[in-house]
């Protein structure tokens, strides 16, 4: 699995899932999980294992993608919001997203990888500055993506992020994506959740706070 690639490996991660026990799972599971981890893939792989407030993520840096799972929905919820921005037309500001099974009572889904802004903000924040971006433009789609429930200055969108964004998307784009946020309530996006696959930025963590399982999406493409 030096060069993964998803149809032809995807058999070999659901290996590995099925080799993982509760106890791994469990919040001091973390280095049986690691030595396990260690052993399927071999000592040449590099990951990492982080924990968000719902999901535990294990980073597969070098191969390029992420194994997500929970047991509370958040991880399919993110399947759900992904497909429905296929069928919008927003594949594209999305990371790819595939539920892989259930094991365990857990969801275990695959995303391909992305670096979350935080990660380099100054750094984001001094290319946002350079942009020639129309700032009214700005505010407005920062205001749809902020106008829902629970969304507080803590979590919200970063102005920088967005400004990138609409540079590399156009404005028309923009809007339609945060309409798409606003529609399927996508709260939460704040610099751990937003980020880019390359250059192309992306939301990265979308499942937002615990909602009920309906999405209401369109499927026109203005």
């Amino acid at each position: 699995m030096k060069f993964f690639n998803y149809n032809k490996d995807v058999t070999k991660l659901l290996d590995y899932i099925a080799g993982i026990t509760e106890d791994m799972m469990e919040y001091d599971g973390e280095e049986a999980l690691d030595s396990y981890t260690t052993d399927f893939f071999g000592e040449d792989v590099r990951f990492d294992l982080e924990e968000g407030c719902s999901k535990k993520v294990i980073v597969f840096s070098d191969l390029g993608f992420v194994i997500k799972f929970d047991n509370c929905g958040d991880s399919e919820r993110e399947v759900d919001i992904y497909n429905a921005a296929v069928a919008y037309g927003l594949k594209d500001c999305f990371p790819t997203t595939t539920l892989l099974c259930h094991h365990n009572g857990y969801q275990w889904t695959y995303q391909e990888i992305a670096k979350a802004f935080y990660r380099n903000r100054r750094e984001q924040q001094e290319k946002a500055k350079q942009l020639k971006i129309n700032e009214e433009a700005v505010e407005m789609i920062w205001n749809i993506t902020n106008d829902i429930p629970h969304c507080t200055r803590t979590d919200c969108l970063s102005r920088a992020w967005l400004k990138i964004a609409i540079d590399y998307f156009g404005y028309s784009r923009m809007g339609k994506l945060a309409r798409f946020i606003q529609t399927n309530r996508i709260n939460d996006l704040h610099n751990g959740n937003v980020g880019f696959v390359k250059d192309r930025p992306v939301l990265i963590d979308f499942c937002g706070y615990h909602w009920e399982n309906d999405y209401y999406y369109d499927s026109d493409e203005d």
